[in-house]
Protein backbone atom coordinates (compact mmCIF):
# COMPACT_ATOMS: atom_id res chain seq x y z
CA UNK A 1 0.00 0.00 0.00
CA UNK A 2 2.99 2.33 0.47
CA UNK A 3 3.61 2.31 -3.32
CA UNK A 4 0.03 3.43 -3.88
CA UNK A 5 0.39 6.24 -1.36
CA UNK A 6 3.63 7.32 -3.01
CA UNK A 7 2.00 7.37 -6.46
CA UNK A 8 -0.94 9.31 -5.09
CA UNK A 9 1.41 11.91 -3.58
CA UNK A 10 3.41 12.18 -6.81
CA UNK A 11 0.28 12.79 -8.88
CA UNK A 12 -0.98 15.34 -6.37
CA UNK A 13 2.41 17.12 -6.45
CA UNK A 14 2.39 17.21 -10.26
CA UNK A 15 -1.10 18.70 -10.35
CA UNK A 16 -0.44 21.20 -7.55
CA UNK A 17 2.87 22.32 -9.02
CA UNK A 18 1.44 22.88 -12.47
CA UNK A 19 -1.66 24.68 -11.18
CA UNK A 20 0.56 27.03 -9.18
CA UNK A 21 2.80 27.67 -12.18
CA UNK A 22 -0.22 28.11 -14.45
CA UNK A 23 -1.73 30.71 -12.12
CA UNK A 24 1.55 32.62 -12.16
CA UNK A 25 1.76 32.47 -15.96
CA UNK A 26 -1.79 33.66 -16.52
CA UNK A 27 -1.15 36.51 -14.08
CA UNK A 28 0.99 38.08 -16.79
CA UNK A 29 0.07 39.15 -20.27
CA UNK A 30 0.92 36.24 -22.53
CA UNK A 31 1.15 36.13 -26.28
CA UNK A 32 -0.92 33.78 -28.40
CA UNK A 33 1.87 31.20 -28.73
CA UNK A 34 2.48 31.15 -24.99
CA UNK A 35 -1.24 30.64 -24.29
CA UNK A 36 -1.33 27.73 -26.75
CA UNK A 37 1.70 26.09 -25.11
CA UNK A 38 0.26 26.55 -21.62
CA UNK A 39 -3.00 24.97 -22.80
CA UNK A 40 -1.07 22.07 -24.33
CA UNK A 41 0.70 21.50 -21.02
CA UNK A 42 -2.69 21.69 -19.26
CA UNK A 43 -3.80 18.75 -21.39
CA UNK A 44 -0.59 16.78 -20.73
CA UNK A 45 -0.74 17.35 -16.96
CA UNK A 46 -4.43 16.44 -16.85
CA UNK A 47 -3.71 13.25 -18.83
CA UNK A 48 -0.84 12.44 -16.45
CA UNK A 49 -3.04 12.80 -13.39
CA UNK A 50 -5.97 10.87 -14.91
CA UNK A 51 -3.81 7.95 -16.08
CA UNK A 52 -1.98 7.93 -12.74
CA UNK A 53 -5.31 7.73 -10.91
CA UNK A 54 -6.50 4.98 -13.28
CA UNK A 55 -3.35 2.95 -12.64
CA UNK A 56 -3.73 3.47 -8.89
CA UNK A 57 -7.36 2.33 -8.96
CA UNK A 58 -6.34 -0.71 -11.03
CA UNK A 59 -3.64 -1.65 -8.54
CA UNK A 60 -5.97 -1.28 -5.56
CA UNK A 61 -8.68 -3.32 -7.31
CA UNK A 62 -6.14 -6.02 -8.21
CA UNK A 63 -5.02 -6.29 -4.59
CA UNK A 64 -8.59 -6.65 -3.36
CA UNK A 65 -9.47 -9.29 -5.93
CA UNK A 66 -6.31 -11.36 -5.54
CA UNK A 67 -6.89 -15.02 -4.67
CA UNK A 68 -6.30 -16.11 -1.08
CA UNK A 69 -3.70 -18.72 -2.11
CA UNK A 70 -1.43 -15.94 -3.41
CA UNK A 71 -1.18 -14.58 0.10
CA UNK A 72 0.14 -17.93 1.32
CA UNK A 73 2.85 -18.22 -1.35
CA UNK A 74 6.42 -17.20 -0.56
CA UNK A 75 6.62 -14.59 -3.30
CA UNK A 76 4.43 -11.54 -3.09
CA UNK A 77 2.50 -11.19 -6.33
CA UNK A 78 2.80 -7.90 -8.16
CA UNK A 79 -0.37 -5.94 -8.79
CA UNK A 80 0.43 -6.08 -12.50
CA UNK A 81 0.51 -9.86 -12.38
CA UNK A 82 -2.77 -10.00 -10.50
CA UNK A 83 -4.48 -7.93 -13.14
CA UNK A 84 -3.01 -10.07 -15.91
CA UNK A 85 -4.15 -13.25 -14.17
CA UNK A 86 -7.62 -11.76 -13.83
CA UNK A 87 -7.80 -11.41 -17.60
CA UNK A 88 -7.79 -7.61 -17.81
CA UNK A 89 -4.97 -7.69 -20.37
CA UNK A 90 -2.41 -5.64 -18.48
CA UNK A 91 -4.62 -2.69 -17.62
CA UNK A 92 -2.28 -1.49 -14.89
CA UNK A 93 0.78 -1.84 -17.10
CA UNK A 94 -0.91 0.08 -19.92
CA UNK A 95 -2.06 2.88 -17.61
CA UNK A 96 1.38 3.08 -16.01
CA UNK A 97 3.08 3.35 -19.40
CA UNK A 98 0.59 5.99 -20.54
CA UNK A 99 1.10 7.87 -17.28
CA UNK A 100 4.86 7.95 -17.72
CA UNK A 101 4.54 8.90 -21.38
CA UNK A 102 2.29 11.86 -20.61
CA UNK A 103 4.59 12.93 -17.77
CA UNK A 104 7.64 12.82 -20.06
CA UNK A 105 5.79 14.76 -22.75
CA UNK A 106 4.85 17.36 -20.14
CA UNK A 107 8.48 17.72 -19.14
CA UNK A 108 9.54 17.85 -22.79
CA UNK A 109 7.02 20.65 -23.45
CA UNK A 110 8.64 22.91 -20.85
CA UNK A 111 11.38 24.35 -23.13
CA UNK A 112 8.77 25.21 -25.75
CA UNK A 113 6.74 27.03 -23.12
CA UNK A 114 9.88 28.89 -22.04
CA UNK A 115 10.63 29.95 -25.62
CA UNK A 116 7.05 31.15 -26.08
CA UNK A 117 7.23 33.03 -22.76
CA UNK A 118 10.50 34.65 -23.72
CA UNK A 119 8.97 35.76 -27.00
CA UNK A 120 5.90 37.00 -25.13
CA UNK A 121 7.90 38.98 -22.56
CA UNK A 122 10.58 40.23 -24.96
CA UNK A 123 9.08 40.22 -28.45
CA UNK A 124 11.66 40.29 -31.23
CA UNK A 125 14.77 41.46 -29.36
CA UNK A 126 16.66 42.24 -32.56
CA UNK A 127 13.93 44.55 -33.87
CA UNK A 128 13.60 46.28 -30.51
CA UNK A 129 17.35 46.79 -30.44
CA UNK A 130 17.31 48.52 -33.81
CA UNK A 131 14.29 50.63 -32.87
CA UNK A 132 16.40 52.42 -30.26
CA UNK A 133 18.20 54.34 -33.00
Amino acid sequence: MSDSLYELLVNAAIATGWLSERRTLYGRSLGKDAKVMVTAKDVLVAATVVTGAAALVGKVAARRESPADWLVSEEEPSPDGAVDAGGDGGYVQTMTKLNRTFALLGVAATPFINFALFDSYHPHPLRSFFSLW
